[in-house]
């Protein structure tokens, strides 16, 4: 199958074309030279294009040709996306806008990445997500992800960081949840929706956990840090809330043949606060 991933440069984008590289034909589509020119001595198999799914010509032309489409490109992060909005809606809603046209022209397959800040979208990058969700509802598959560990830009790279180079870290409230997802698991779930394709819908991860971003940074600063390690904490930033989403009020969260669809009914909303993992949870994601 001839594959073409959007943000395939990206930390998830790669791990996916671990995952497929060995049985697909994988053409990389991002903005990154500097990413795809590393990406080179690893997968020199795969093509690289160069191009911004801003620009529906240089889509149109990358899509042409493919079976299927890994939409992946994205502004993930919450506080550029609410100081630039427009930014964002011009990558997360037009850019989506850009493939999902060039994958119905040429009659090509799409899985789409999403989030679950689009479940409860309180801020811009949640809305321009959940707007993403909606464009492509019907055509796409989408998968709705909580926060991945490891992937650029992450909260443990930089907590890390943060002890290493000041010896204090920062916490916006003690009583924050957060749905986490490692990469290896979200990439297999990406890599195995082929097999269910030309399913459409929105999914979510299943046995997805969160944990208190205390403990977390607890667990960072006992492994990093030592007695003297600061902890800051500086209030919710513009565009945060204290728990995320899976689902939004009128939608339900249905597992059929090992896959958990989100549907539009009415159901029972699944919080970050409902779904805490165990101290062990904890350590295995983000100490080992």
């Amino acid at each position: 199958m001839k594959i073409l991933i959007t943000g395939g440069s990206g930390s998830i984008g790669q791990a996916l074309v671990a995952r497929l590289v060995t049985e697909h034909d994988i053409t990389i589509f991002s903005r990154h030279e500097s990413s795809q020119v590393t990406m080179r001595q690893t997968f020199p198999s795969c093509h690289y294009i160069i191009g911004d799914v801003r620009d529906s010509k240089v889509v149109c032309g990358a899509i042409k040709g493919h079976d299927l489409v890994y939409h992946l490109a994205s502004l993930k992060h919450v506080d550029v996306c609410e100081c630039q909005p427009m930014e964002a809606i011009k990558t997360n809603i037009f850019g989506t806008m850009h493939v999902l046209q060039a994958c119905q022209y040429y009659e090509v397959q799409m899985i789409n990445m999403s989030t679950d800040k689009a479940a409860n979208p309180l801020n811009v990058y949640g809305r321009t997500k959940r707007l993403a969700e909606d464009l492509v509802r019907g055509y796409a598959l989408t998968l709705r992800s909580g926060n991945v560990v490891g992937s650029s830009g992450s909260l443990i790279p930089n907590v890390i960081k943060s002890i290493k180079d000041t010896n204090s870290v920062s916490l916006t409230n003690a009583f924050m949840t957060r749905f986490f997802i490692s990469l290896d698991d979200v990439s297999t779930v990406l890599a195995d929706f082929i097999h269910v394709l030309p399913m459409t819908g929105v999914f979510i991860p299943p046995d997805m956990t969160s944990f208190y971003i205390k403990d977390i940074l607890n667990a960072l600063i006992k492994k990093y840090g030592n007695e003297e390690t600061i902890k800051n904490v500086t209030g919710i930033r513009p565009g945060e809330q204290i728990r995320e989403y899976l689902n939004a009020v009128d939608e339900d969260v249905i597992l059929h043949d090992g896959l958990v669809e989100i549907k539009q009914q009415s159901g029972r909303r699944i919080s970050s606060d409902d779904c805490l993992g165990t101290e062990d949870d904890l350590i295995k994601m983000f100490v080992q």
